[in-house]
């Protein structure tokens, strides 16, 4: 199996639709409803319309028979029955449409009673490259419901017939059976082995890692491409542990891992659009980032800006608080200090005790001379979250911050009422949770989206740091770059794991306070050899896209003149690949990851000829 199929990142696995055959499901998937709020009354309608022409035709032909005696006649329509010797129009199409509500009414009658084995039989001979979700709760649903309206044939495995996401995505069309995802003989049915992606996503890690292990064991006799597993996990350490060790693979296997969490990716998101300080250049005085409530995503939330503080440059004197505010604040701080001991010393961790529908009113908020810098509200009850942004929107400690709510959908509920409210709320800011971070090309893209994003970030540190003012395409946020200049950097992220495995060295989960990398540091030789890498990567690359050296650079014929052996590059040119591997321990760090030598690492990293061949790319150094 070539290389690429199992490095190269999974968000090529989308666009194996085409745009024709994405049009084509869109459009079912439209009038699917339609069709099954209107059926009865279609079919209702017919069989009317059936026995009225069946008197009326039969009556042509008896005329002397009465009306009721010729509506009898008319009910053997339904039954290949009613043989006349003369047949007027009315007649023929009574008799043409009995027998066929009669046999659209027998199959659904027959395929209701045998859904199951009939569902199997249509699996086992035609489906393929399809999404398989284990597991229909919360997060199983919502995944189920985003690759099918992204043009994917999903089918789900739920083993609670009882659940009421069944008929939910039986109602979009979503082939749902009963069974454990843990059950081999479960995935064999729904044709693992030739899916494109398995998601699983019950709820319990346990159950998830099982499944798993089970679908690892079902593609071993795969016979085209590699199955994509996302696993979602909740425990976030576990989550970090396995991303390092995913970041630094290389392996070739019928099955690719990839393990997530919707809390830590939503918290990196949120933010990125949403900062507790500013950005692009050294951070001064003190930011104070308030906390309501610690459900869903403010574990993670804190984590990441505390994380975000350690790696930003600031000015001294600089810091960072975060408060906060719920009746179990003080319980929270304690859990989350003894689990992340580090963090007191990156920023100071606050707790108010607040009754949220009065302290937030009129009570103590402990916010601070300043007052908040930004507002993050993480309630499970929307309604209850709602409330308590507009309470504190008018409190004076607050009401220049910025005011943020964590929703599950950013297009439903609360977040619409924030939307459309005509202006009453728009000091407030609403975040979808679920709706942005369980979205298909995110998750297809992997651990290496936020490593790109991270790449990034360093640049654009690097480039304040070095005076280079705005207005270059690539100094600007992740949300405002290019698709090109995105695809540079996630190519860039896909080949770190080659990188680091010609280097001899691995990544593990990162403390708080080793965002700028730690310790390590790659050897002057290393760096020269990791940079050769990346230029021959990118010239490959480049070819791949249709590419060709020429003596000036002309985007239209896709000639570049960078395209020459390393050692007929530039030194200046040279740099733009040597500064990203010197670069790369402060990346990492970024996203809670650190690099560590491997305890046998004896000699210099191969030469670039004899390196993977892992499609990537930095910041376009034309």
């Amino acid at each position: 199996m070539p290389a690429e199929d199992s490095t190269s990142s999974t968000y090529a696995v989308l666009h194996r639709r085409t745009a024709r055959r994405r049009w084509v499901r869109a459009q079912r998937l439209r009038l699917r409803p339609v069709w099954r709020r209107t059926r009865p009354f279609v079919v209702i309608g017919l069989a009317l319309a059936v026995l009225v022409l069946g008197t009326i035709g039969f009556q042509r032909v008896y005329p002397s028979e009465e009306a009721i005696d010729s509506f009898y006649r008319a009910l053997t329509l339904f039954g290949l029955g009613g043989v006349a010797d003369f047949v007027p129009p009315e007649l023929q199409i009574a008799r043409a449409l009995g027998p066929i509500i009669t046999g659209y009414a027998a199959i659904r009658g027959l395929l209701a009673l045998s859904r199951e084995q009939v569902q199997l039989l249509w699996f086992r001979l035609f489906l393929r490259r399809h999404v398989v979700v284990g597991g229909l709760g919360t997060i199983g649903f919502r995944l189920a419901k985003s690759f099918n309206e992204a043009g994917f044939q999903v089918v789900a495995i739920e083993r609670d017939p009882a659940n009421p996401a069944i008929s939910g995505c039986r109602e979009r069309g979503i082939s749902v059976l009963t069974g454990d995802v843990t059950d081999g003989a479960a995935l064999r049915n729904v044709r693992c082995d030739r899916a494109d992606l398995f998601v699983a996503a019950s709820g319990d890690d346990g159950l998830n890692m099982d499944a798993a292990t089970a679908a690892t064991r079902g593609v071993v006799r795969r016979r085209f491409g590699v199955l994509t597993a996302l696993i979602h996990l909740d425990d976030m350490e576990l989550v970090r542990t396995l991303k390092a060790e995913e970041a630094a693979s290389t392996r070739t296997a019928a099955i690719r891992l990839e393990f997530f969490n919707v809390y830590e990716s939503a918290a990196y998101m949120l933010l990125d659009r949403f900062p507790p300080f500013p950005s692009g250049g050294a951070v001064a005085g003190t930011h104070t980032a308030a906390v309501v409530g610690f459900d869903g995503v403010a574990h993670s939330l804190v984590l990441n800006a505390a994380r975000r503080w350690t790696s930003a440059e600031r000015h001294p004197g600089a810091e960072l608080h975060v408060v906060l505010l719920s009746a179990t604040a003080v319980e929270d701080r304690s859990r989350l200090l003894a689990r992340h001991p580090e963090l007191e010393s990156i920023c100071q961790v606050h707790a108010q005790k607040a009754v949220l529908d009065l302290d937030l009113e009129r009570g103590e908020l402990n916010l601070g001379t300043d007052g908040a810098s930004s507002v993050y509200v993480c309630l499970w009850n929307e309604a209850d979250a709602l409330a308590a942004a507009m309470a504190l929107r008018v409190r004076s400690e607050s009401s220049g911050a910025s005011i943020v709510v964590t929703v599950e959908d950013a297009g439903a509920g609360v977040a619409s009422a924030i939307r459309d409210g005509a202006g009453i709320l728009e000091d407030i800011d609403a975040f979808g949770v679920f709706s942005g971070a369980l979205k298909p090309d995110l998750l297809l893209r992997g651990n290496s989206e936020l490593l790109a994003r991270a790449k990034h970030e360093e640049y654009l540190a690097h480039q304040f740091a070095e005076g280079v003012p705005p207005g270059p395409p690539a100094m600007v946020p992740w949300e405002q770059l290019s698709e090109d200049l995105k695809g540079a950097n996630r190519r860039f992220a896909d080949g770190i794991g080659a990188k680091l495995e010609a280097a001899g060295c691995a990544l593990v989960p990162a403390p708080l306070t080793a965002t700028n990398g730690g310790d390590f540091s790659f050897t002057d030789a290393e760096v020269e050899d990791l940079a050769m890498m990346e230029h021959d990567r990118w010239v490959r690359d480049k070819e791949r896209d249709g590419w060709h050296y020429g003596p000036e650079r002309n985007d239209e014929q896709k000639l570049h003149p960078l395209m020459v052996p390393w050692e007929e590059l530039p030194d200046e040119q040279r740099d733009k690949d040597r500064n990203p591997m010197r670069e790369l321990p402060r990346i990492l760090g970024r996203v809670g990851l650190q690099i560590e030598r491997g305890p046998l690492r004896d000699s210099a990293p191969p030469a670039a000829e004899e390196a993977h061949d892992v499609p990537g790319e930095v910041v376009d150094v034309g």
